[in-house]
């Protein structure tokens, strides 16, 4: 299994959105090909953790490239994101949405879902 070099991280956070896309996504014994993401800028970005959270810039302060962030969204959802820094623009990059390739029954149970669709189409369903 080939593995993301941290200089993979360490570019522009819309580069590395997009170059996201189509990348596997492995954890206990799941997998799931990233299929949407959204990037946001730590500096000058109002939709970014950074703009209205102190712990979100100390994470970043602290954490090297390609780190995970994941916070709890509206007391719902946790969100998963990855840490983009040390290149043209530094930020957070959301893994909005994957395709899932592997362990769908384990999925089905953590999820209580059925439907391929319904497993891992949002945001908060990773």
């Amino acid at each position: 299994m080939n593995f993301l070099e941290p200089a993979f991280f360490e570019r522009g956070v819309v580069e590395v959105a997009r170059d996201l896309i189509g990348v596997e996504l492995v954890w206990k014994g799941c997998a799931g090909v990233i299929v949407e993401t959204e990037a946001y800028a730590a500096v000058g970005d109002a939709a970014c953790h950074t703009a209205t959270r102190p712990s979100a810039r100390a994470f970043m302060e602290s954490q090297s490239a390609g780190t995970a962030y994941i916070y709890l969204n509206y007391g719902m959802h946790w969100l998963f994101n990855l840490l983009v820094k040390g290149g043209v623009q530094d930020g957070l990059i959301l893994i909005r949405a994957l395709e899932p390739v592997e362990g769908l029954e384990a999925m089905r149970v953590r999820r209580k879902k059925e439907g391929v669709h319904d497993l891992c189409s949002g945001p908060g369903k990773l």
